[in-house]
């Protein structure tokens, strides 16, 4: 290891979840079929990179995505809280009439406003702080931290010190790749990589949707990789 190569951090969002019905509130799913296979996929592309260290946030669809490339490298799954996803609140508000606003329309109106949003601000300072804390703690080493479609666009976006905190489309299992060195600025290396899924629509990322939801994925595999 070198001793003055900047930490290297592995971004990767969870493979795909089960969908989560619209009376069960705040859910904690596992993952499809699919979702495991994707899991597998990412781990195998992986599994030649010098890893040294796995977080996950804690919930299941990202402990789970993690499982596979723990088991190949044969390192623990360490879990932090501070790499959970944002509360988005997307199971929906009353209206005025009295009907509960749709999830697309709670995001829509959530996203719309997002430069002006205190817990999303909160949210953001959190995520960074997680990924400085990881990067610390580990000098020099490539880390993998699966986490969620909010926290990698929030930690790019401090680093990147974008106004928008969701910008970017992030397929099942991508990887984006941050550097950090011990001394200086982070460097955002890439963004959504997916060469390890194939060019199909249902390993595509959720777009910007609403995040971990489990939505139908609209974007293509590998879209936005390496993006400004």
């Amino acid at each position: 290891m070198d001793d003055d190569a900047p930490t290297e951090l592995l971004l990767i969002r969870h493979a795909r979840p089960q969908r989560a019905a619209a009376d069960q509130g705040v859910t904690d799913p596992a993952l499809t079929e699919l979702g495991t296979r994707q899991a597998e996929l990412m781990a195998e592309a992986l599994a030649e990179h010098p890893i040294s260290v796995i977080y996950s946030s804690p919930l299941r669809r990202a402990v789970d995505t993690a499982r596979p490339l723990a088991d190949r490298l044969r390192l623990p799954i360490t879990t932090r809280d501070d790499l959970a996803e944002f509360d988005f609140g997307l199971d929906g508000a009353p209206t005025a009439a009295g009907a509960v606003e749709p999830r697309w329309r709670a995001w829509a109106r959530r996203l719309a406003t997002q430069r002006d949003d205190p817990d999303l601000a909160a949210f953001r300072l959190r995520v960074a702080a997680a990924m400085t804390a990881i990067a610390r703690e580990h000098p020099s080493a490539s880390v993998a931290v699966v986490c969620h479609t909010g926290v990698i666009n929030a930690y790019v976006a401090a680093v990147r010190g974008t106004e928008d905190t969701f910008v970017h489309r992030l397929g099942h299992t991508s990887v984006s790749r941050v550097l950090v060195p011990r001394l200086g600025t982070p460097v955002v290396r890439t963004v959504n990589e997916a060469d390890h899924l194939p060019p199909r629509r249902d390993h595509a990322g959720a777009g910007t949707g609403p995040p971990d939801q489990g939505a139908e994925d609209t974007g293509a595999a590998g879209a936005g990789a390496n993006s400004p």
